[in-house]
């Protein structure tokens, strides 16, 4: 099967059978990952674990790389929507992470066919990758569905190779926020970390106000979780000490908006995971959404003991 988008150069070599040399040649097949083995019976996620039938799953790295991957495969597979019907299901094969892996990305109709959405797409596949990988990012693949069981989307590792290309993204660089002119015109204005002290809760989302009436808004969907969980990966990585002072920021575009992602330390430094990264910016993406579909203006979330602020800016 060919690989989809940028993400190129799959060998053609496909999985061969081992052979076991006896007074014959006896072929045993290796056990391959379909997504059939995992029926919806039993809930809204499955992961793949090492079973008798598959001692050994292929493993990829669940970070950025596989994140972008699966915003390639639901391009190569709905577009920005298509109607997906009852049946066989819609693949597409892309690579998956840096070391070459490739991954089959499945979605499949169980009930009734639908228009099927980029953001939902992204959102099942990005429910796999976030919650089935182990500490060191790693994931055998697994499916998740939809709450009424309708949609199957799946994550399945092959042991084929490929080439992969990198991923283009800006580097994180420790910035100091500048707090707007007075004399700066209202629609000018921004919105900063310190025009939301940790003060007043755990949550502040930008609303319209008298200095800024009409903020940006950006989509709140997978579009924007799969823009945090890459603005993690590169701001702290598995886990990266983040000191008291300026914020740490990185700029991410969630497919049609470049937006600002900051972690600030108010009180004193520590090591911040990817896990506590990513956990505090969904609370700004399911906290502060408006609308529906579903739009987010930004704001800040912070930890219990405000020393960590984590802020989203379009």
């Amino acid at each position: 099967m060919p690989v989809t988008g940028p993400l190129t150069g799959v060998s053609s070599n496909s999985p061969n059978p081992q052979s076991i040399s006896t007074s014959t040649t006896i072929s045993v097949p290796i056990p391959t990952l379909d997504p059939l083995n995992y029926p919806p019976s039993n809930g809204q996620l499955q992961c793949v674990k090492a079973t008798r039938d598959n001692p050994n799953p292929i493993a990829i790295v669940g970070g950025a790389y596989l994140s972008q991957a699966i915003v390639m495969a639901c391009q190569d597979i709905v577009g920005s929507s298509k109607f997906l019907a009852v049946g066989a299901s819609y693949t597409a094969t892309v690579v998956s992470d840096e070391t070459g892996h490739v991954t089959e990305f499945d979605l499949t109709i169980k009930i009734g066919g639908f228009d099927v959405t980029k953001d939902i797409c992204q959102t099942q596949l990005s429910t796999v990758m976030n919650s089935c990988q182990s500490t060191t990012l790693n994931t055998f693949g697994g499916c998740s569905y939809t709450s009424d069981y309708n949609l199957q989307a799946c994550i399945l590792p092959t042991d084929e190779k490929g080439t992969p290309s990198p991923i283009v993204i800006n580097s994180p660089t420790p910035t100091s926020p500048v707090l707007p002119n007075p004399t700066t015109p209202a629609s000018s204005f921004t919105h900063l970390p310190g025009q939301f002290p940790p003060s007043a809760g755990n949550l502040q989302c930008v609303k319209a106000t008298l200095e800024n009436p009409t903020p940006l808004e950006i989509w709140s969907g997978g579009g924007l979780s799969n823009a945090i969980t890459v603005a993690c990966q590169h701001l702290v990585g598995s886990v990266k000490f983040l000191a008291l002072g300026d914020p740490y920021s990185i700029q991410v575009s969630d497919d049609n908006h470049l937006t600002t992602f900051l972690l600030q330390i108010k009180i004193g430094g520590f090591g911040v995971t990817d896990s506590m990264c990513e956990t505090q910016l969904r609370v700004i993406l399911t906290g502060c959404r408006i609308g529906s579909p579903a739009k987010s203006m930004g704001g800040c979330s912070y930890t219990s003991d405000h020393n960590l602020e984590a802020c989203i800016f379009p």
